[in-house]
Order: C-alpha cells, then sequence, then structure tokens
C-alpha cells in the first residue's frame, strides 16, 4: 500500500479524520447531565467512539509519527530553521483564524442562559468574561492559557507547539541510535525527561513520550510493514481488536478514572498499534482512503479548532426553543463540516504554501536580488 506521494500516507489522513470527529461526538454527548444510561454507556466499548482523551493521545503520536517520518526513514536532512517555520505555518494561520471565529460567537452568538439544564462541563465554559490579556495571551500559543475562557481544545495545540521546539532533539537522537536497543534508549530518556519536567509544571512535557513513541514508529515503520503485510488476516485482525481495546480504555470506568496516566499511556500504546495496521493492513487502509475519509481528514485540523466554540453557540440558541440536543449538535456539525472546509482553501492551504515559499531557494534568491540592488542604489 504506497501513499500519494513520497513519504506520505494517505491512510493516516483518513484516520486523522475519524479521530476529529469522534471529539467532536464526545464534546457532543458530554454536554449530556449525569444519568444511569450515561454511565453505563461510558463504561462500555461504545466510548471508543466518542472518547476525546483518546482521540488526543491518537493526535500526540500521530503527530510525532508524521513530522519525524521524514527524517529517521527516509534520513532527509534536519534543518532547525525549516521545521520550525514549517511548524509554525502549519499551526499558526488556522489559529488565529479559529480564535477570531470563537470570539465572535461568544461575544455576538452565545446565550449561556440556553445551557440551563446540561452538564456542569458545559456550562463551566465561556462562564468567564474575556478580557484583553486573555487574548493576547493566546496569540503566541506558548503561555500557559485558561482556555475555558475562548476555546478550549487549544489545550492540546499549546502542547504541540512547545514540543514542536523540542522534538528536533528526539529525531537526532534517534538518527544517532537507529536500532531497536537505541530506540529503548532515547525512549527511557525521554521518560526520565518527562518525570523531571513534570514535576516541576512543565506540563506539556506530559505528551512528550507519546511524540517520541510515535516517531519510533516512524523509524522502524518499515519493517513493521513488511512483516505484517505477510501475517494471516485472522492475526491482524486479532491485533486490531487489541488496539482498540487499549485505545479506548476498554475496562471499568472506575479504574480509568482512579489511574488516568496509566489509562493514558495504555491508550497511545493502542494508537501506535492502530497506525502502523492502518498503513500495513489492505481491508483498513481501503477504508481510510476513501473519499469521505480523506475530506475528513483534510479539514480534521480546522474542524478540531472550532467545532466546540460552533457547539456552544448552537446549543445556546437552539436548544431553549428545541429542546434535542440532536437537533442543536446536528445544526453544529454541519455548520462545522462547512467552516473547516473554507478555512482549509483559504487559510490552511494558502498558509502552507507561504511556509514553503518563505523556505525555498528562489524566494531567498529574489530576496538576496533585492537587496543587492537596493545597496547599488545607496551607493
Amino acid at each position: 500500500m504506497k501513499s500519494d506521494e513520497p513519504g506520505r500516507f494517505a491512510e493516516l489522513d483518513g484516520l486523522r479524520g475519524i479521530t476529529a470527529l469522534t471529539v467532536f461526538f464526545s464534546h457532543a454527548i458530554g454536554t449530556l447531565p449525569s444519568s444511569p444510561l450515561l454511565a453505563t454507556l461510558n463504561s462500555s466499548p461504545l466510548r471508543t467512539t466518542w472518547d476525546g482523551a483518546a482521540a488526543v493521545g491518537l493526535f500526540f503520536v500521530l503527530s510525532g509519527f508524521v513530522l519525524a517520518l521524514p527524517f529517521v526513514r527516509d534520513h532527509k536532512t534536519l534543518s532547525y530553521r525549516e521545521f520550525l517555520i514549517r511548524r509554525c505555518f502549519r499551526i499558526f494561520p488556522a489559529y488565529w483564524i479559529a480564535l477570531l471565529l470563537a470570539l465572535m460567537l461568544n461575544f455576538a452568538a452565545f446565550n449561556p442562559n440556553g445551557l440551563v439544564g446540561l452538564s456542569d462541563w458545559v456550562t463551566n465554559i465561556w462562564s468567564k468574561p474575556i478580557r484583553l490579556e486573555d487574548i493576547l495571551r493566546h496569540i503566541p500559543l506558548v503561555v500557559p492559557l485558561d482556555t475555558h475562557r475562548i476555546d478550549p481544545v487549544i489545550w492540546t495545540m499549546v502542547f504541540e507547539m512547545k514540543i514542536s521546539v523540542i522534538f528536533p532533539v528526539a529525531i537526532v537522537a534517534l538518527r544517532t541510535l537507529p536500532s531497536v536497543l537505541g530506540s529503548a534508549v532515547v525512549m527511557t530518556g525521554t521518560i526520565a525527561i518527562t518525570n523531571f519536567g513534570t514535576a516541576h509544571h512543565i506540563m506539556f512535557l506530559e505528551a512528550f513520550p507519546e511524540f517520541v513513541a510515535g516517531a519510533i514508529l516512524a523509524q522502524h515503520s518499515p519493517q513493521l510493514i513488511y512483516s505484517i503485510r505477510r501475517w494471516p488476516f485472522a492475526v491482524v485482525a486479532s491485533l486490531l481488536v487489541v488496539s482498540l481495546a487499549l485505545y479506548g480504555k476498554w475496562l471499568p470506568l472506575s479504574l480509568v478514572e482512579q489511574y488516568p496516566r496509566s489509562s493514558f499511556h495504555a491508550s497511545a500504546m493502542g494508537a501506535l498499534i492502530l497506525i502502523i495496521l492502518t498503513i500495513s493492513w489492505q481491508p483498513l487502509g481501503s477504508v481510510l482512503r476513501t473519499g469521505v475519509c480523506q475530506w475528513l481528514g483534510r479539514i480534521s485540523y480546522s474542524f478540531y479548532l472550532i467545532h466546540l466554540p460552533i457547539l456552544l453557540a448552537s446549543l445556546s440558541l437552539s436548544y431553549p426553543k428545541s429542546h434535542s440536543l440532536i437537533l442543536a449538535a446536528g445544526l453544529a456539525l454541519i455548520i462545522s463540516f462547512a467552516t473547516a472546509s473554507l478555512m482549509n482553501k483559504i487559510v490552511e492551504i494558502p498558509g502552507q504554501n507561504l511556509g514553503r515559499k518563505l523556505l525555498s531557494e528562489g524566494f531567498r534568491q529574489s530576496i538576496f536580488s533585492v537587496t543587492v540592488r537596493k545597496k547599488q542604489v545607496q551607493r
């Protein structure tokens, strides 16, 4: 199974799209008041389809995999400057537009009284006034944020951006120690750094092992793909069930709540297996390469950023009139799809193209030529 572009797996775009959709479902279901039925559903394997915490773990692992792949598998030259510029132009343009849209929805289309009777979680969002200080702190995406004031999901983007600054160090370490034993040494060091950092309240390091695990998977993916494609169907199908059980934390809810970090790491392990199966196993990959999944993947980043503010506005305006959470959530889903599709076309793609242009040899030469001409004119 080949990717459509060198070094790229289209199947992973589909996986990202489906995962982003489960985050929407997690927030929609999170608006429901507590009930015995909801507790039962949250303790069942069905919860995998709306497990937002598991989805975030998969995003972290997938980011590590995709970011490291060109350097640890294809041995592309690693330029720290180029890495950070590409990362910034991938993250910031859509993030800033989503921030602006969230502020507009908060001020112009949100009625807090419309959430009365829903869960404590949803009624606590947008319950505090937004100060200029809050907006300014959100812009650089690297300082501690009270994300419930504007867009709660962006805490993950703070983690993504901060880890992007240090992630090349992990890539260099893996390239220096390319063996399985070397990968174990790098992961051991990562865990030690994480434990030290979180003990000193550097909380974004909590996700660092997931990024590094994704990078290790990328490094050894050729051998794993070669092996998995030769396994019997029953063996791979069983492994898929195991990955979903780990990813979805098919355990009693009390255990998940009692050991949240352990369950998160188990879920990330399930995500690792799910990713390698996605790019190795034809039946799964074929599903994720379908048009719908690919479209969801293309818009997944903007969709992830904007879906919760849209859901909040939709709930506050339509729920008091219709008393139907399904209708409000359905309306929010449609608007989120449309908005994310538009953002992908007019913000994400142009932003990434601009980043590539800034890094291109032709652009650097044109800047140099302009500088030389200015100096000649001055003389």
